[in-house]
């Protein structure tokens, strides 16, 4: 349970960053990748799976707030690595692109 909290608060404290990945959630847990991963072999969702959904819901809060940024500014300050790879993610999640979710939500 331990591993499983400690990886959740970095998920948390550091999806922001594109680089942010399931390997360096085991460096800085000094854990091997596969040491980290049997931790989350009962799981519903792969590690990978919870950084996307954490960033997305950071995307998510700021198209919300800030009706003025970019989808692009969001996309970069939400850690997604491209702007391609935010509105794929973001439209398998909500079912529309996050420019005509921003539409339908304030309109």
């Amino acid at each position: 349970m331990f591993v499983q909290e400690a990886a959740r608060d970095l998920i948390d404290r550091h999806h922001r960053d594109p680089s942010f990945s399931p390997d360096a959630i085991a460096e800085r847990l000094h854990l091997s990748r596969r040491q980290l991963y049997r931790y989350f072999e009962n799981c519903d969702t792969s590690l990978a799976s919870r950084i996307a959904d954490r960033r997305l819901q950071t995307a998510h809060e700021m198209l919300m707030q800030n009706a003025g940024a970019s989808i692009s500014t969001i996309a970069l300050s939400s850690g997604f690595p491209t702007v391609a790879t935010f509105r794929n993610r973001f439209k398998q999640r909500y079912g529309v692109g996050p420019v005509e979710y921003r539409h339908r939500v304030r309109g």
